[in-house]
């Protein structure tokens, strides 16, 4: 979430102001997850995306339901894991907070 004139480092570039820019974000895809793990790693939390991995069941497949009975697993495919420090974990969840706050009001207004 780095904004134009962000500063970069640990000061070691006595606070070089600089501009960031994201390079062809446009035409990286976009993956759907629907599980997220983060854990505490030292000083970075570490977020891990990933895909639930839903078994093939076809209607009237007894022997795929009764093996899905006897191992109820589902595996989750990980898409990646991205270390993140502290400041930039808060900033995310500032950043968040509004736009949340948007999606909630386009869907009291019946997602308009």
């Amino acid at each position: 979430m780095a904004d134009e004139g962000e500063t970069l480092g640990d000061g070691a570039a006595d606070g070089l102001a600089v501009h960031l820019r994201w390079r062809d974000l446009s035409s990286t895809p976009i993956e759907f997850c629907d599980h997220l793990l983060i854990t505490l790693r030292g000083d970075h939390f570490v977020l891990a995306i990933g895909q639930t991995e839903l078994p093939q069941m076809i209607p009237g497949d007894d022997i795929a339901l009764s093996e899905l009975r006897s191992d109820p697993t589902v595996w989750i495919r990980p898409l990646g894991r991205f270390a993140l420090p502290k400041s930039r974990l808060l900033e995310f969840l500032t950043n968040a907070e509004p736009v949340m706050k948007r999606a909630r009001e386009n869907d009291e207004r019946g997602g308009l």
